[in-house]
């Protein structure tokens, strides 16, 4: 059987085109306060995921007001997939403590100063994890920067018990999910611009339980202005 060479050409292109890979606009290495981190290009997307906002939970800051990351040396790979919080499942409890991290999704491009869409995940407070929210296309549509978030979870995140106060008033109020999330959003502020994020055009939305924690937010006094604009 005899292949002419217009089909031989027409193939080898077919193949070339389909190992290209997308044109890579957006830089993956990204200096943040907390030390530097590296991501990858998914799709159409610029990812970075579980970067930590939070020092890890456990131990003697079990039921504690959550304290800023610690700066790491290196870089951070921001590529595997996020360690979710404590919750039940089915067949047992699953998770870790060590879950005070978020996920940050943009669109595959050279734009600078995009409007910020950060997501809290549903679940009743109890189950529930940041990878619930696919950004893929509320990133390509809205030309957005989405962030996404866990916080602890159940009795790690609300314990109000009079045994835990230490007469710091924030401490006291049990509502350790919610300084998670207030402590998550202040490392937004703060960094986002260097993923090419506007910090003064954040969005804060949520699903579900989500969606109670950001009426939360809106009422406590620790989230007012300059962080949220009501």
């Amino acid at each position: 059987m005899f292949i002419g060479k217009g089909k031989i050409t027409l193939t080898a292109l077919f193949f070339l085109f389909l190992s290209v890979s997308p044109a890579q606009a957006v830089p993956l290495t990204i200096e943040t306060s907390a030390g530097t981190v590296k991501g990858e290009i998914q799709q159409a997307l610029a990812v970075w995921i579980r970067i930590p906002y939070g020092k890890a939970p456990t131990g003697e800051l079990r039921w504690q007001k959550p304290q800023l990351a610690e700066v790491w040396n290196g870089v951070f790979d921001a590529t595997q997939p996020a360690a979710n919080c404590i919750q039940p499942s089915k067949t047992g409890p699953i998770g870790v403590e060590d879950c005070l991290n978020l996920n940050i999704y943009r669109p595959n491009n050279d734009e600078a100063n995009l409007p910020v869409l950060y997501y809290i995940h549903g679940g009743n407070n109890q189950m529930g994890t940041s990878a619930e929210f696919d950004p893929q296309s509320a990133a390509i549509s809205l030309n957005a920067v989405i962030v996404t978030v866990n916080h602890r979870l159940g009795a790690l995140g609300f314990n109000p018990l009079s045994a835990l106060n230490t007469g710091a008033k924030l401490q006291d109020s049990g509502n350790f999910a919610l300084l998670d999330i207030k402590l998550s959003l202040d490392w937004i502020k703060g960094n986002i611009a260097q993923f090419g994020g506007n910090p003064n055009n954040i969005t804060i939305s949520g699903f579900s339980a989500g969606g109670r924690d950001v009426m939360a937010m809106l009422i406590s006094p620790i989230s007012k202005i300059p962080l949220i604009r009501r």
